[in-house]
């Protein structure tokens, strides 16, 4: 391969050495940063796939599966996320090298492809993808693989070996990822700028159906897996069949989310995506792609260029209009071919010198800026399940969110042997109206929830049952587990609201963040505003001051406690006791720190005011899956998410009808180290 690149290089050890640089680059940036830990969502779902020969989710990345076998083998002693997070640096390096070897084929000289390659692989999105178990960069590697091909078939070439290639690559991507054969499509460009040089012959095709029939290989295997997989991350929606086979191979099964935005709200993504890309890569990525066009590429790089931006509309136009949790992942086809624009552009510069100097001035630039700002992937999701799962009752039954919250709490208990006497039960599994098998935990206290997932979780099980906060859970209590208390007419025969604090032996003088802390409340109060009557239970500071993060409350219990109460408790004034409990900030600073409760009748606009609420620096494309992963490592599940107030905002507001004067204290306490 490199022979056919003699025009475009002056020595095959020049050509070696970029290569070889460009590895040097990805290990310096990569490797030290590889560890045994894993994500929210799909990092840990891939690990477990491939250590368990289950199948993960739609369209099952059978090759990339596969390889991660192979890893978990090779690395055994190391631990298995930090085989597979090792395997997805390795693949994202080789997206890199290949970046480079496109440019070269298209005659660019070496500073620029060796810009191109540093560009790519300092990319934030790209960076952090290839520290974690992702499925993304692999598909990376063959869009630019099919680039590389094309191009080939441009300058006439139509060896059977190219075609073996080309059949064995196309075949490969779209087993990955079924979208790559849209992407394939660029390859008619390349077909006509051949401008008939391109003539295969029967030993090209020949050669091109013995590739698809290798690289469908993996596929097979997944489809003879489907037929008869009974594993834990198999997706509980779909039965074996071949009707659902075909589903969960082109990913149709996730055609719901797709065209749900209106045009303003996809032209908001859009503005997003340009600061986005800005952000991710660096400010050179959208000024030299303008620049490219502005001043029009090189004559004979137009096809690449045009091929380029097939990728880029395509993969922008889905994405864009595509609603899914970590969408941004799915935008590394865009921010490639921007990337490829902004190198190219450089490539413009007249003078050799200043052209050099440029490639090399921002190639430092985005490894050291790479380097410094990217950090190994931390234990947060680790951390999270373990403080969750830890204060369950032995013998509990939880029903969990399939993704978010089972697929890391599968793996600390495949690997680490966490809580192994507890009983999960899938989300998707569980229908609202159907929980008699459930039976046995309902009666003994011993059925949990996040609530989390699905949406509807709460309005449908309010509907017969009763919810008790549990720490990070909520206990599900059968009608009648809410206690009832004596109600006595005042003398003045007036019934009056009524919110006091439940005496209690439970006080602390030191706590621990990420801990939960239990307190319960009377309420007494008219039906027609107990829908309405809003339970503020708070932490604060030293100083007074509420704590937040992200722009977003935390450490509270903001709830209305008719959300949680059995729709068939129906007299007309309410009289109730309940049970709470309040999470503390897994981060909290050490200091000294009050819990305040206070009930109000809240006013509709001062509510729509507080919930009305924009996360700090939150990514647009995965707004519903921060709030997802904020809800659950904060224990806010089924609370209101308020902004950031301040004490007065939230509690001396003249518009809501308050029950007392001032707040209860409910305890005072330390947090230390």
């Amino acid at each position: 391969m490199i022979n056919s690149f003699e025009s475009n290089i002056k020595s095959h050890k020049q050509f070696i050495l970029t290569l070889f640089a460009l590895i040097v680059v990805g290990v310096f940036l990569y490797l030290p940063k590889v560890v045994d830990e894993f994500g929210w969502y799909n990092s840990s779902e891939f690990v477990l796939a491939a250590a368990t020969n289950d199948i993960p989710h739609a369209p099952g990345y059978p090759l990339y599966v596969g390889l991660a076998k192979i890893a978990i083998k090779v690395f055994k002693e190391a631990g298995p996320s930090y085989a597979v997070n090792l395997l997805t640096s390795g693949i994202s390096i080789l997206g890199g090298v290949l970046f480079c070897v496109l440019f070269v084929a298209n005659g660019f000289s070496l500073p620029v492809a060796f810009l191109a390659g540093t560009l790519l692989m300092c990319g934030r999105n790209y960076t952090e993808q290839s520290l974690t178990a992702e499925v993304y960069t692999l598909e990376i590697c063959f869009i630019l693989a099919g680039l590389i091909v094309g191009k080939k078939i441009q300058q006439g070439v139509s060896t059977p070996w190219l075609g073996f290639v080309a059949g064995l690559v196309g075949m490969l991507g779209v087993g990955h990822r079924p979208t790559f054969g849209l992407y394939t499509l660029t390859l008619i460009l390349f077909v006509m700028a051949s401008k008939n040089k391109f003539r295969p012959d029967k030993n090209f095709y020949s050669a091109l159906i013995f590739g698809v029939l290798i690289g469908l290989l993996p596929t097979l295997h997944l489809y003879a897996s489907f037929g008869e997989v009974d594993g834990i991350l198999f997706d509980p929606m779909l039965v074996g069949s071949f009707s659902d086979f075909l589903k969960f191979f082109t990913g149709t099964i996730y055609s719901g989310g797709l065209f749900v935005f209106s045009f303003s709200e996809v032209f908001a993504r859009f503005l997003y995506f340009i600061w986005f890309v800005t952000v991710d890569s660096s400010n050179w990525v959208i000024v030299g792609s303008l620049a490219l066009f502005y001043f029009q590429p090189h004559k004979e790089h137009l096809t690449l260029v045009k091929a380029l931006s097939w990728i880029l509309f395509l993969n922008l136009f889905l994405i864009l209009n595509y609603n899914a949790f970590e969408a941004h992942t799915m935008l590394l086809p865009s921010i490639l071919a921007l990337t490829a624009f902004a190198a190219m552009s450089v490539d413009l510069i007249k003078y050799r010198f200043i052209k050099e100097l440029c490639c090399f001035t921002v190639s430092l630039f985005v490894i050291i800026s790479s380097y410094t700002s990217i950090k190994a992937p931390n234990s947060e999701t680790r951390d999270y399940v373990k403080r969750s799962i830890s204060s369950l009752p032995s013998g509990s039954t939880v029903i969990l969110s399939n993704d978010v919250e089972f697929k890391p709490y599968y793996y600390l208990r495949r690997f680490n042997r966490l809580r192994e006497d507890i009983v999960v039960a899938l989300a998707d599994r569980v229908v609202a109206d159907d929980m008699s098998r459930f039976e046995d935990a309902l009666r003994n206290d011993r059925l949990f929830s996040s609530l989390i997932y699905p949406e509807n979780s709460r309005e449908n099980l309010i509907k017969s049952y009763s919810l008790e906060a549990f720490g990070y859970f909520y206990k599900i209590i059968e009608y009648g587990g809410v206690s009832e208390t004596a109600f006595v007419l005042p003398n003045n025969g007036v019934l009056s609201p009524v919110f006091e604090i439940l005496p209690s032996e439970f006080r602390i003088n030191e706590a621990r963040p990420g801990e939960f802390l239990s307190y319960s409340y009377q309420l007494c109060v008219d039906k027609a505003d107990f829908k309405k009557t809003l339970v503020l239970t708070v932490l604060v500071d030293e100083t007074g001051e509420l704590q937040a993060r992200d722009g977003i409350l935390v450490g509270h219990d903001i709830h209305f406690p008719a959300d949680f109460t059995c729709e068939k408790y129906n007299e007309d004034f309410v009289n109730l006791d309940f049970n709470r409990t309040i999470v503390l900030p897994y981060d909290l600073n050490v200091g000294k720190y009050r819990l305040l409760s206070i009930a109000c009748i809240v006013d509709d606009a001062v509510l729509k005011e507080w919930l009305n609420y924009m996360p700090d620096s939150v990514n647009l494309f995965n707004l519903n899956g921060f709030l997802e992963v904020f809800t659950l490592k904060y224990g806010l599940s089924c609370r209101k998410l308020v902004k950031k107030l301040s004490f007065a905002q939230l509690f001396k507001n003249a518009k809501n009808s308050y029950f007392v004067q001032e707040p209860y204290l409910l305890d005072e306490f330390v947090i230390r180290k």
